[in-house]
């Protein structure tokens, strides 16, 4: 029962700033994400440890609410706004009716298949009404997050977990998101290594992104000492398929800052 208030309480937090409006619901919510696994871990230094994380529900729960808010004000326009809108609704209701897939093992699988795949999808109508200062601040968002949050997990590769952590890692058994072989991974402030590593290779590509587009040296500077770091990060930690992620992201970067397609083969040929 106190795990359960506790985590209604967490909700609230991340639902409450919907009564302001959208975009700091949505803001809220990717300020909490790369923290609900550090939280969903800290609960243990007031809390016996269980094997029911509802906290993991938060995010999915505050977007329905999010998008049930646009589809009040926007009505069923936002579907088909755009051509690319309406095939993504296409594609939402092909995801919908793969619920009930009777091939799948039941609706409740179904189910946990929508919260990973079709509740993402309704950022996409978010993303056709949020301002361009949102989307902004939301890129620079991820960057320090990303930065802080790695923080965290050099601690956990140089000193190993926390006391809190190490309890839950005690209970945990064959969790291959925390070990691969008899080698514990470090995983910062989120629920696995490969989250950490995919929201590392999203912020240092929106760093160096920044970099290139700044007019001024010192924020030029700036922006790729931060994309560095972060890509120092992901070789510290590792992981190919994030440090490929990384490269193939660099590359496209580089080539679709040309200005034409002789430019392209230029910096195609430099790349290569």
């Amino acid at each position: 029962q106190t795990l359960t208030l506790t985590e209604l309480a967490e909700r609230s937090g991340v639902a409450a700033p919907l009564l302001a409006s959208l975009e700091a619901g949505l803001f809220a919510m990717m300020l909490f994400e790369p923290l609900r696994g550090f939280l969903r871990r800290a609960q243990y230094l007031f809390l016996p440890y269980s094997q029911t994380d509802p906290i993991h529900i938060v995010t999915p729960l505050v977007t329905i609410l999010a998008f049930a808010m646009l589809l009040q004000r926007r009505r069923f326009a936002i579907f088909r706004e755009t051509r690319l809108a309406s095939m993504v609704s296409i594609l939402a209701v092909i995801y919908f009716l793969e619920i009930f897939n009777p091939l799948q093992g039941g609706v409740f699988v179904g189910l946990s298949g929508a919260m990973l795949i079709l509740v993402p999808v309704s950022w996409f109508y978010f993303g056709q009404v949020v301002s361009r200062r949102f989307v902004l601040v939301a890129f620079r968002l991820i960057v320090v997050l990303g930065l802080l949050a790695s923080l965290h997990g050099l601690y956990q590769l140089t000193y190993g977990y926390p006391r809190f952590e190490q309890y839950w890692l005690d209970n945990v058994e064959f969790y291959d998101a925390v070990a691969v072989g008899h080698t514990t991974r470090a995983l910062a402030t989120f629920s696995s290594a490969e989250e950490w590593g995919r929201y590392v290779v999203l912020g240092a590509l929106i760093a160096f992104g920044f970099g290139a587009g700044a007019n001024r040296f010192r924020q030029r500077l700036g922006w790729f000492l931060c994309g560095g770091s972060l890509s120092m990060v992901l070789l510290l930690i590792g992981q190919r398929t994030a440090i490929f992620g990384l490269i193939a992201g660099f590359m496209t970067l580089v080539l679709l800052g040309a200005r034409s397609l002789q430019g392209v083969a230029a910096r195609l040929l430099l790349l290569l």
